[in-house]
């Protein structure tokens, strides 16, 4: 078959289910106004964010601009997106004060849908992402313009101000924490010392003096209590001698008398004396026992406080810098958002227009029309010229009639064709 045969029998084809592909067409083209008419419209409005970075960067001050952006954005969302938050919204807004029977959980569904963040991350230094962002722009969507013009803008405002109150926040929870770890370290270090006073009072003894002056001393207790035998020795012979000795007289046994009483009051002193020195001997001996137990308890304590002394200074700087911090957050230096581009009304609606959905119809309607002619003419193959007989059968007509009064006949039998119902 020649191209030029298949366009006629195109042709032909066309002539002959024209009102099928008219009505399909139609029929496409109205469903298509149908469904643009009953699609409701949306308007789609953009407000962008810059996040700036900090005045002040954390190589100077440490503790500012230390929670990533992209994190700090992530938390910020999850407030933003609250059940609370939104019924807020909602309410403030008066978004669904034309459809009272929507539910709570609808209503939150809808603004959640409506309402989109993106954040654009920042140029890359190496290979490394430290989740930093550069911009933010806020999406909004709804039946109207100026509502979304306005939801993306509440929710852009309050970007701002959760970012600000959670900067402010975090670097005010850094700088109680610190603050209570310096207080925490100034009592351990009181309590420290205080239990080692408590324990240098208690064993003033072994601390006073060296192992040395310990033993110094201990010997010089043993040289008098060797003194004081060899005085005990003597009195005792001295009675001894007084009371071997015979008299006669009673004045000499009365002199003898006394005598004896005299040497027996001196051992009672220096047994006496004695004792003491005895008793001081063991109190010696047992400071020098605890001599060592007592240097490395107070070698503890001072390695303790030397360790806690250390920990404070950190954290008395780490304090020093939350307080820098802080103050700089509350001045806004530590890294901030700005609104860049602010949310406009929209123009014009987003998505498919209605022109376009009633020419796709219409194009639809023409494949579709197209498509039921062929398959008509393939389910009822009929040779109807004589050069589709040529065509088909590979044989040429001598003669061809025409059909004469075909159309005319044809509309008579519809005229005066019964409808299905009869007359009911």
């Amino acid at each position: 078959m020649s191209p030029l045969d298949l366009i006629d029998e195109i042709l032909d084809l066309l002539r002959r289910r024209w009102r099928l592909i008219i009505r399909a067409t139609l029929l496409c083209v109205l469903a298509a106004a149908y469904v643009a008419l009953k699609t409701p419209r949306t308007f789609e409005a953009l407000e962008v964010i810059q996040i700036e970075r900090p005045v002040v960067s954390e190589d100077t001050v440490d503790g500012v601009g230390e929670v990533s952006s992209a994190r700090l954005l992530q938390a910020i969302e999850q407030r933003l997106f609250t059940r609370e938050s939104v019924l807020n919204v909602a309410a403030e807004q008066g978004l669904f004060d034309d459809a009272p029977g929507l539910t709570e959980d609808d209503r939150v569904a809808m603004v959640r849908t409506a309402v989109s963040l993106n954040a654009v991350a920042a140029a890359r230094e190496g290979f490394g992402d430290d989740g930093t962002i550069s911009v933010v722009r806020i999406f909004a969507t709804w039946s109207d313009g100026e509502t979304a013009r306005d939801l993306a803008h509440i929710f852009a405002t309050r970007t701002l101000d959760l970012s600000a109150s959670q900067r402010l926040e975090t670097a005010q929870q850094s700088l109680d924490f610190f603050r209570l770890q310096e207080e925490k370290l100034n009592g351990e270090i009181t309590a420290v010392e205080d239990e080692r006073e408590g324990f240098r009072n208690e064993n003033a003894l072994a601390i006073a003096g060296s192992i040395e002056s310990l033993r110094g001393e201990i010997s010089t207790i043993n040289t008098r209590l060797f003194e004081i035998g060899q005085e005990v020795l003597t009195a005792e012979g001295g009675i001894s001698k007084i009371t071997s000795a015979d008299r006669i007289s009673e004045v000499a046994q009365l002199r003898a008398k006394i005598q004896i009483e005299a040497l027996e009051d001196d051992i009672d002193r220096l047994n006496v004396q004695r004792d003491a020195l005895l008793e001081n001997k063991a109190g010696l001996e047992a400071a020098l026992a605890r001599v060592p137990v007592v240097e490395r308890r107070l070698s503890d304590y001072d390695r303790a406080l030397t360790q806690l002394q250390t920990e404070l200074s950190v954290v008395s700087g780490r304090r020093r810098e939350a307080e820098t911090a802080y103050a700089l957050e509350a001045q806004d230096h530590g890294g901030r958002l700005t609104v860049i581009e602010a949310a406009t009304v929209p123009e014009w609606p987003t998505g498919r227009g209605r022109k376009t959905t009633v020419a796709m119809g219409f194009v639809v309607g023409l494949i579709l029309g197209g498509g039921l002619a062929l398959l008509l003419e393939i389910l009822h193959p009929v040779i109807r010229t004589s050069g589709q007989m040529t065509r088909r059968v590979g044989l040429t007509p001598v003669v061809t009639i025409p059909s004469v009064g075909e159309g005319r006949r044809r509309n008579d039998r519809r005229r005066n064709k019964q409808p299905p119902l009869g007359t009911l």
